[in-house]
This record gives structure tokens, C-alpha cells and sequence, in this order.
């Protein structure tokens, strides 16, 4: 069977991607191919592996060939620049469409990682408690997956 998204850059998606891992970590457009995979996966019938996607920037998928039709049931993290990232807003309106359980933290520092202090230890922050609840290791992080004092 060929998949149409298939290339040697794109696996396939009867073949598992990470499947060891518990937490997928994309920038940008990298969040949108692992959204497409992902999309592929379920078309063909095969779980997601991984218990979160912590997508910086970017991440949504603007081809119209491959919207989704539903969406992802996987528990998401999306982080972007705010109102100095080209793509944060966009995310902000399409990223919610995509998945079943979303949370959206923003920055100010455009199309990139977080850096200005105090706002990126915040957030890395907020992503360490959420990757320590999505894989049971909770310590330093509250019940509701926000840092403990």
C-alpha cells in the first residue's frame, strides 16, 4: 500500500515514530509534519505512541489537501512569540481545531524559543510539569501539572 504523503523524509506511518517516547518536542514546521504524520497514523489505524506534543511556534497545517477531518486526540502544548511571531496569532485561531486538549502559553520573542527571563523559565517551566505529568514522574510539579513553590 502507498501512502501519499510517503517519502524517504516522511516514514510511514504503518511504522511507529518514536515509539518509545512519551513526549513529542517540534518547532514550527516540524509541528505541523508531525500533525500530518500523526493525521496518517489514525488513517491507518495505528495509535499514537507518545502521551504529549509540546509544539513551539508554528505547528498548523495550512495545505488543504491534508486538514484534518477530526481532531487529534492527543494532549498538546503549543508556545509561541505572541504578536512578533508571524505564525503565533494564526496558531492561536487553528491549533484549537486540531486537538482534543490544547494548551496555548505565549511569549514575547517572536518566532523562536522563549529566552527573555522571567516569562521563558515560566514557561520551561509549565513544559517540565507537563512532561512529568504525561509520563507519571510528577516530583516539583502540583497535582494539576503547574510547578509547586
Amino acid at each position: 500500500m502507498v501512502y501519499p504523503c510517503q517519502s524517504p523524509c516522511y516514514p510511514d506511518p504503518r511504522r511507529s515514530l518514536a515509539a518509545d517516547a512519551d513526549v513529542v518536542v517540534a518547532f514550527s514546521q516540524g509541528g505541523t509534519m508531525l500533525a500530518i504524520y500523526m493525521d496518517e497514523m489514525r488513517k491507518a489505524l495505528r495509535p499514537v505512541q507518545w502521551r504529549l506534543g509540546v509544539f513551539f511556534c508554528g505547528a498548523m497545517i495550512d495545505d488543504e489537501d491534508f486538514q484534518l477531518l477530526d481532531k487529534l486526540p492527543l494532549p498538546a502544548l503549543y508556545i509561541h512569540g505572541g504578536d512578533t511571531d508571524p505564525w503565533g496569532r494564526h496558531g492561536e485561531k487553528m491549533l484549537p481545531k486540531m486537538y482534543t486538549e490544547l494548551e496555548m502559553l505565549e511569549h514575547s520573542d517572536g518566532h523562536s524559543f522563549p529566552s527573555a527571563q522571567p516569562r521563558a523559565g515560566e514557561i520551561y517551566q509549565r513544559v517540565i510539569c507537563r512532561m512529568r505529568h504525561a509520563t507519571k514522574t510528577l516530583a516539583g510539579c502540583q497535582r494539576n501539572g503547574s510547578a509547586s513553590a
